[in-house]
């Protein structure tokens, strides 16, 4: 279900795609690591490249690097209660692009430039800007890997008169042109491949949504079964003691909604359900966890909020309920109203079970003191 951080399937799906372009690249790193090693420990030099010690020495500072970005991952894995909201996908895919440019660059350039074995690296990096990363500014990323590995094969010289700078290139500039043709035809059919398996990816995506939506969604309201409420309120209790933040836990009822049942029909009692969990949409944040729990009982998970406040925002809530006219236009009026009963964490309870229990008992007290009112559990209830 979408919320305004993203959605389940997307947030799952972007954590994938990070992880495998780290292990990805930890695997190609550790492969130039012994590789180089070798070469350090028997004395073999690549012809026109640095020394084999700066390019081990490279590769361990990379994989320090990528070590850095795994963990960085799993801390927002383990304890991002938000999902992962498409800036904060664009942000770490751009420094993910950045440290590959950068890795690719010097890489290469230590290992000998264009005549470097390891110019394959430039597929590497067409491989996560298009397959993996697919961020709709990588041709400006390919480019700017294109120009500075251009700039690298050409010695300057700074000079104190006129022109002030003299350059010479390494390597004949067709073969540099060439060789930048032949990896920008590969990083457009790259693409091209990319673009028509994401329509049908997309279309597999939305199917899966879907699907999903179903499986957590109570089919006449649309909101959140009990089971997957309670999965994710388990989740967001977690979080708040992690933060340090308060939550509220609130169950209402509609009061005497068998009679409403029995005298307009059950077509107009379900039709009625629909319109509260309208109003318990246009009413809470769309951080908050809405769910019906069975029959006409609903419950809500109310995040980071003050005390004093909640009282006002149910208090209103309950008027929304009141002020109503759950029967369809020019067929007259009739009003329902609500019981709720809230508990705090982690003023009443530190886990889901006990809150669910003291609201459950704060709301049989806010039914016997005559309807339509809001009871807060304390210890004397």
């Amino acid at each position: 279900m979408k919320n305004s951080k993203g959605n389940i399937f997307d947030s799952q799906n972007n954590f994938e795609k990070f992880f495998w372009i780290l292990n990805l690249r930890k695997i190609l790193i550790l492969s130039l690591i012994s590789l180089f090693f070798i070469f350090y420990i028997f004395n073999i030099h690549l012809e026109n490249s640095s020394s084999t010690f700066y390019l081990l020495v490279w590769q361990l500072v990379s994989l320090m690097l990528n070590f850095l970005f795994y963990f960085y991952l799993k801390h927002l894995e383990k304890n991002q209660h938000a999902l992962m909201d498409d800036e904060q996908f664009k942000y770490i895919g751009i420094l993910q692009i950045d440290f590959d440019i950068v890795y690719t660059i010097i890489t290469i350039l230590l290992s000998g430039g264009l005549k470097s074995p390891l110019i394959f690296l430039f597929t590497y990096n067409i491989l996560t800007l298009t397959f993996i990363i697919q961020d709709k500014n990588s041709f400006f990323y390919m480019l700017l890997l294109f120009v500075l590995m251009f700039i690298s094969e050409f010695r300057f010289t700074f000079k104190q008169s006129f022109p002030y700078v003299e350059y010479v290139p390494l390597e004949r500039v067709e073969n540099i042109l060439l060789t930048f043709l032949v990896y920008m035809c590969l990083f457009y059919i790259s693409k091209y491949i990319y673009d028509r398996l994401s329509k049908k990816q997309n279309e597999l995506n939305e199917l899966y949504r879907e699907t999903y939506n179903l499986s957590i969604t109570d089919r006449l309201t649309g909101l959140f079964d009990q089971t997957y409420f309670r999965t994710s309120a388990t989740d967001a209790l977690n979080i708040a003691k992690f933060n340090g933040n308060k939550l509220a836990l609130v169950m209402f009822d509609i009061d005497n909604f068998k009679k409403f049942n029995d005298t307009n029909g059950h077509l107009m009692g379900s039709r009625a359900l629909i319109q509260i969990a309208d109003i318990m949409r246009k009413s809470f944040r769309k951080t908050d966890l809405l769910g019906k729990y069975g029959g006409d009982e609903f419950i809500i998970l109310l995040k980071d909020i003050d005390e004093d406040y909640i009282l006002f925002v149910l208090e209103r809530f309950k008027k929304n309920i009141q002020n109503h006219n759950f029967k369809e236009k020019n067929s007259g009026v009739c009003r329902l109203t609500i019981s709720m009963g809230v508990s705090f964490f982690p003023k009443d309870g530190d886990d889901l079970e006990t809150l669910i229990d003291k609201a459950d008992k704060a709301l049989y007290i806010a039914k016997n003191v005559g309807k339509n009112s809001l009871a807060i559990f304390n210890d004397r209830h």
